[in-house]
């Protein structure tokens, strides 16, 4: 009798993150029989915060974020998919990308991830509410200002500016002020785009939704599709789940462009999911044959998508059928998708990010001057500096 091959992964808990590759996985094994894949889930904070070399420790397959790739790269805890996978399935992969979902998991020349789900900023509203209330999609930060302002009653601009979330907001209103060169691996930000950034972000943060500083876009959303109370989100990470005309509860959220100074949406923080291989896993063919499953064009439209998944291939983006399905989701955002700015995710980087979280979403709570916040995040990059520098955070 064959032995039972059992592959373990770990996702992200949200329908999104989980029923779509446990349904991938239920038709790959009907496919081979005697293979079983497990997934277990963390949470969305885990998955941006928790180590993904000591994920690789425990599972076989890894759904995770693109800037933890230094540190999983610098440890050798994953798989380079070139030895593993056919050249012309890459290439395929790489022509298909949606925007840089495909660079972001490309590191020292190799690929080290497939982008099964593909996600950056973008902006969501409520359609309805928008037309009772007589707004229109605000273009620049300016009229987001000034739409906040005028929506003080019941209905209301949201933000989900989170720890996490306004730290992400914060890079994408640097990113489309001054172009992806604001952030220096060695020096920073950009000292004026960082005081710009904190300007906007802490004018919107007195206009929005109360809870707005709580909220992650998950949190944001739901308030979105199950109240009345939030009309417009100027930044947040979209998800298609909430575009389908087909959901059970809440009101229908769309999605569109984020505001921008250029005449393209550009900067958007980009996000999304890769599928990467430990390397500790001990059926490495196996593995590499069901991310190859997982992340091919056919798959990603059909079953990847159907069960609650938001794909990362672009022909599924531009499919009309799941456009159709997710009230244009995909194809209203793919601009911004397009220039989308891809984060550091060198080896140490995620220390900043966690810290730079903590130092905004403070500074907003407390109403400081953006200057104070700026000297306070560019004491945290030196501190960080000087750790990397000296091997207090060596791997």
């Amino acid at each position: 009798m064959r032995e039972k091959i059992n592959l373990s992964g770990i996702t992200w808990d949200h329908p999104r993150g989980y029923e779509a590759i446990r349904a991938v996985s239920e038709v790959f094994c009907e496919k081979h029989p005697g293979v079983e894949i497990r997934w277990d889930v963390r949470s969305l904070k885990d998955f941006g915060d928790y180590p993904v070399t000591l994920l690789a420790e425990n599972y076989d397959l890894i759904m995770l974020d693109h800037p933890h790739l230094g540190s999983a790269v610098r440890a050798r805890a994953l798989v380079p998919l070139d030895v593993c996978m056919e050249p012309e399935f890459l290439l395929d992969q790489k022509k298909n990308s949606v925007g840089r979902s495909y660079e972001s998991y490309h590191m020292d020349g190799h690929p080290w991830a497939l982008a099964v789900d593909a996600a950056a900023q973008v902006s969501a509203y409520r359609p309805d509410l928008m037309e009772r209330l007589g707004e229109e999609m605000p273009e620049t930060w300016e009229q987001v200002r000034d739409m906040a302002g005028r929506l003080e009653g019941k209905v209301r601009v949201g933000f989900p500016l989170c720890p996490t979330d306004c730290y992400c907001s914060f890079l994408t209103i640097c990113a489309n002020h001054a172009g992806e060169q604001f952030f220096d691996r060695e020096n920073g930000i950009d000292r004026g785009t960082e005081v710009y950034a904190l300007k906007i972000l802490g004018e919107l943060s007195e206009l929005v939704h109360k809870d707005s500083l709580d909220m992650n876009p998950i949190q944001m959303l739901d308030r979105m599709a199950r109240t009345d109370e939030i009309a417009y989100v100027p930044l947040l990470f979209g998800y298609s789940n909430y575009a389908r005309k087909k959901r059970e509860n809440g009101r229908l959220v769309r999605f569109t462009n984020i505001p921008s100074e250029r005449e393209v949406p550009s900067g958007a923080l980009l996000g999304g999911v890769g599928l990467a291989i430990s390397s500790r896993c001990r059926h490495r063919e196996l593995a590499a044959e069901f991310a190859a499953f997982a992340a091919c064009g056919e798959t990603q439209k059909g079953v990847y998508y159907r069960n609650a998944g938001q794909p990362g291939y672009l022909g599924a983006w531009t499919d009309l059928q799941v456009n159709a399905d997710s009230s244009g989701f995909f194809e209203d955002t793919l601009l911004t998708l397009e220039n989308s700015y891809l984060r550091p995710r060198y080896e140490g980087y995620n220390r900043f990010q966690e810290a730079a979280g903590r130092i905004i979403n403070e500074g907003l709570r407390g109403h400081d001057h953006p200057e104070r916040v700026a000297d306070r995040l560019d004491a945290s990059f030196r501190e960080l500096k000087a750790g990397e520098k000296n091997g207090r955070y060596a791997s």
